[in-house]
């Protein structure tokens, strides 16, 4: 199995060293919200894309930020169907798929790895994680990180709103940020514009 900071590292000097020795694989999750489309390497998730685009559109994403990668489409990894079931059930789930940063900057990642200690069912602003990661003032940065998430849901960017309760943006919509947060109970009416 390879280590996450082994993968960072090799990402960080060239993100496809790691990739010529292997192949990515995607496949397609069938949701209450539409189909999600899943990158993954045999170690871990990638990538993860919704919100009304095709299969061939997230293919063509994969090849234009993994060039000359192979890509295979493949069975989904039986922990993440599991995960996911749960999750659009509406359970109250953590998940334990294993996520591999193959982009993003230093910042980001930290950002995404504290975007990813959000409990179930709960909202936090952009600054309050900037507050958490020691980086007051960088709402705006913090804002422009969560908004590169390549793993939402999993990484729950869905669940951070602006400081005055607004909503927010979100890769896929603002329509499917609401029914996420709806179905993980959370009213998205008043507050929350």
């Amino acid at each position: 199995m390879v280590d996450r900071e082994i993968v960072s590292i090799f990402c960080n000097q060239s993100r496809l060293m790691i990739l010529i020795m292997s192949n990515l694989y995607y496949c397609k999750y069938h949701s209450p919200i539409g189909d999600i489309f899943i990158g993954f390497l045999e170690d871990g998730i990638f990538r993860i894309k919704f919100g009304g685009l095709t299969e061939e559109d997230f293919v063509r994403d994969l090849m234009n930020l993994y060039l000359n990668c192979g890509i295979k489409r493949g069975n989904l990894p039986s922990l993440v169907k599991k995960e996911f079931d749960l999750y659009f059930d509406g359970n109250p789930i953590k998940f334990r798929s294993r996520v591999i940063f193959l982009t993003g900057t230093g910042f980001q990642k930290k950002v995404w790895e504290e975007v990813g200690k959000i409990p179930y069912g709960r909202l936090v602003s952009y600054s309050d994680i900037a507050l958490e990661m020691s980086k007051t003032g960088a709402e705006r940065a913090v804002g422009n990180a969560v908004g590169a998430n390549p793993v939402p849901i999993i990484i729950p960017c869905h669940r951070v709103i602006r400081k005055d309760g607004g909503i927010g943006g979100f890769g896929a919509g603002i329509a499917l940020k609401k029914k996420l947060l709806r179905l993980e109970g959370i009213i998205v009416s008043g507050n929350i514009k």
